[in-house]
């Protein structure tokens, strides 16, 4: 995805994807975001979730012996949602 923006841009990666310093080179900004939510906000988002007012986009659904490599296609840029690993 990086490959894609022309200096000056900013990408953002909430998986820990981005490599700020080699972006910089590239003038390019990265940022790689994190929070910790407290269990308030994460029964908020169940709550919103269970009536439908909150939406999570799916890439594909893998078995835990498939999460490394899913895990590596996320961080590439190739994931359009969310993994979901299933037992």
């Amino acid at each position: 995805m990086a490959g894609r923006l022309r200096p000056g841009a900013t990408l953002v990666s909430t998986n820990h994807a981005t490599d700020p310093e080699a972006l910089a080179a590239r003038g390019i900004h990265g940022v790689n975001l994190s929070n910790s939510p407290t269990a308030e906000t994460l029964t908020t988002l169940a709550e919103l979730a269970a009536i439908g007012e909150l939406r999570v986009r799916v890439d594909t659904e893998v078995p835990l012996a498939d999460a490394p490599a899913i895990v590596a296609k996320g961080r590439a840029g190739h994931a359009t949602g969310k993994p979901v690993i299933v037992p």
